[in-house]
């Protein structure tokens, strides 16, 4: 992810490759919300027994889901930083987890009983498939084309 903007402005950042297509920073805005609904999830998931981890809409007329953006209007390099920071804790409580925690679970509306270890391995999964839209945006043009 540091790479993608790594030398970067702010202002650029803030450009989208095209009309319609999210910028370098609403990409990161996008990875921010997953990091926050992970570290989230994985708290309430070693915390609780068995929680239901339906998404919480954030305004009444939002619909609950787990796709969304932070909205933060904070500069890309912002974001950046606030990412790496929340991934850090994330990782720490990860990284002591013994082996049967891995394996403590809760509900999910659409995906049914889920586990750390298939939050860990979605959540991995979801970030990695928006590096290249992350990667394009920052160079000003779209996944898939050469500028």
């Amino acid at each position: 992810m540091t790479d993608a903007i790594a030398g970067r402005s702010d202002d650029a950042l803030a450009l989208p490759p095209a009309a319609g297509e999210w910028s370098a920073r609403q990409t990161l805005e996008h990875l921010l919300f997953a990091e926050q609904l992970f570290g989230t999830r994985v708290e309430r998931l070693l915390a609780e027994d068995e929680p239901n981890l339906a998404a919480a809409a954030v305004w009444s007329e939002t619909p609950a889901s787990d796709e969304g953006s932070a909205h933060t209007g904070e500069p890309a390099s912002a974001i950046a930083a606030r990412i790496r920071g929340l991934r850090g804790g994330t990782v720490a409580v990860l990284d002591g987890l013994p082996e049967a925690a891995w394996g403590r679970g809760g509900s999910h509306p659409e995906w049914g009983r889920v586990t750390v270890l298939s939050q860990a391995a979605y959540f991995a999964r979801h970030e990695a498939s928006h590096l290249p839209q992350l990667a394009a945006a920052a160079a000003g043009r779209l996944p898939g084309r050469r500028a």
